[in-house]
């Protein structure tokens, strides 16, 4: 499986043709009668600049639970002036450092309300099996759609997400106050002192089912739906090899859009179809016996019934779609599901995180096996992202726990999804336009 997405601005990379350096574009030289990008140092003004911005959007993105990805390939087609095909596997590894660290961070994290972590391990788990299959459909699909209807398309699913997050973010802001203002209701009845709402589960009649559940649930990872994770990863990871790609042969010697090639691809879809029926009745009948059992739950938690269920599977399976077609993180279409859904904000964020890390370094395994990745400057921005994050997740976190507001995280996300909404069409339509591109019609997969 090979996760070479084609953003919306798409750029034609090419290996253009030269006898001096005057011959080339900004940033790049003339070597051996091609042009090549410059090396890194030393970096120029707007280099500078693109290397803030990579770090200021970082913090934001992060803090919000998103990876960015927009904004990253704007910035390194816009100022750095790489090609699409160059920049894309680099954004890949600037949202891999951010999110990776933003993880880490979030992994010894606490659930607000709960003794469990902020990360929910099992809705991870639900989304992963149509989260990889979407990634396998949306390469098919991006070497068969022509630029004009991939940008028709992200900007479709930007003002999607922009208006669905901003509605999200005020009915978590009135339920915050809602709950701001029963709370201080009680208060003043109880003339108590303002404690926050956890709950203690000792004072709970425990049965041993249950405290084996309970007890589960405090560990930083729980086994169940992690094991679930790393099998269903581990999968998608082998079955790429077992494709292969063009610049990639198959270990298995199959080669591409032979019948042998297309059975082979309907077994894998298949072998996630069945992953995705195990997890799921896991979930309900985890579900089923937590309610069967008294378990206490968070009043943001979701009862794992059929309409969330169906409503997870299908939105996963878009988000690998335009995780792989449009290039950007599937927690970007992810996030906004599993708020409508009913989740945390702040479980959302950090769900969210690991589910960028896992489209990442899918993609990042692909490129290298590809032979795509820029590791110098890659390394570069990867290693800014990182930082960037780092104080991003820290300052985001302590803002929220001072005001107690999870609300912030999903307006910063809002405000970042409009942003893209605005500037990434607008910069593609400008680009193809100077371009004279001319690619308006379907492409043959097996060209």
């Amino acid at each position: 499986m090979r996760l070479i997405a084609l953003l919306l601005i798409l750029v034609l990379a090419s290996a253009e043709s030269c006898q001096k350096d005057e011959d080339c574009a900004k940033y790049y030289f003339c070597n051996a009668g091609n042009c090549k990008h410059k090396h890194l140092f030393p970096l120029e003004g707007m280099e500078i600049l693109g290397t803030v911005l990579v770090f200021v959007c970082s913090a934001l993105a992060n803090a919000a639970g998103q990876g960015g990805g927009p904004l990253m390939s704007l910035i390194l087609l816009v100022l750095f002036n790489y090609d699409t095909y160059v920049a894309l596997p680099m954004v890949q590894l600037i949202i891999l450092g951010g999110s990776g660290i933003g993880f880490i961070l979030r992994v010894p994290m606490r659930h607000p309300t709960r003794p469990r972590p902020v990360i929910d391990y099992y809705i991870l788990a639900l989304f992963t099996p149509p989260l990889l299959v979407g990634a396998s459909i949306g390469v098919i699909l991006g070497l068969i759609f022509p630029a004009w209807l991939i940008l028709a398309l992200l900007t479709l699913v930007l003002i999607y997400i922009t208006y669905a997050s901003a509605t999200v973010s005020v009915k978590i802001y009135r339920k915050e106050n809602a709950e701001r203002a029963k709370v201080a209701e009680q208060n003043l009845i109880a003339e108590d002192e303002d404690k926050p709402t956890i709950v203690d589960e000792s004072s709970i009649e425990i049965t041993p089912d249950l405290k084996k559940i309970i007890d589960s649930e405090k560990r930083w990872f729980p086994f169940v739906p992690i094991f679930i994770f790393i099998l269903v990863y581990s999968f998608a990871v082998f079955t790429s090899f077992l494709r292969g790609s063009s610049n990639h042969p198959s270990i298995i010697g199959v080669t591409q859009c032979t019948p042998a090639y297309w059975i082979m691809n309907l077994l894998i879809f298949a072998g996630f179809g069945v992953f995705t029926i195990l997890v799921t009745c896991y979930i309900v009948y985890n579900t089923k016996k937590k309610v069967n059992l008294g378990y206490n739950f968070d009043s943001y938690d979701i009862i794992w019934k059929c309409k969330p269920l169906t409503i997870c599977i299908i939105f996963g399976l878009l988000a690998g779609i335009g995780a792989s077609l449009l290039s950007f993180g599937g927690a970007l279409i992810l996030a906004p599901v599993m708020l409508k859904i009913g989740l945390r904000p702040e479980v959302s964020a950090g769900t969210s995180t690991a589910i960028i890390v896992l489209t990442a370094s899918i993609s990042i395994i692909q490129y290298a096996i590809a032979g795509k990745l820029e590791m110098v400057y890659g390394l570069w921005f990867f290693g800014f992202s990182l930082l960037g994050s780092a104080i991003g997740i820290s300052v985001v976190k302590g803002i929220v726990n001072k005001f107690k507001r999870g609300s912030i995280m999903v307006i910063v996300l809002t405000i970042l999804m409009g942003l893209c909404a605005i500037l990434i069409p607008a910069y593609g339509i400008v680009d193809m336009a100077s371009k004279g591109t001319t690619d308006i019609g379907f492409r043959p997969y097996c060209s």
